[in-house]
């Protein structure tokens, strides 16, 4: 796992890249599900699993 704050630090390109967006309050099991979804489909593509969240909360905007 790669860690990067701020997409503006973003320097390459993931090839094929599957992304899941949104804010991952814990990881219970819906969200062990939506991760798993997106590594298997990168896996078949050949690509880079991703999860891309918020900090702040949008809710606090």
């Amino acid at each position: 796992m790669k860690l990067i704050e701020g997409i503006e630090k973003i320097t390459k390109p993931y090839k094929n890249a599957v992304i899941t967006i949104g804010n991952f309050d814990g990881v219970h099991i819906g969200h062990q599900a939506l991760f798993h979804e997106v590594i298997e489909k990168a896996g078949e593509l050949g690509g880079t699993s991703v999860a891309m969240t918020f900090e702040p909360h949008p809710s606090r905007f």
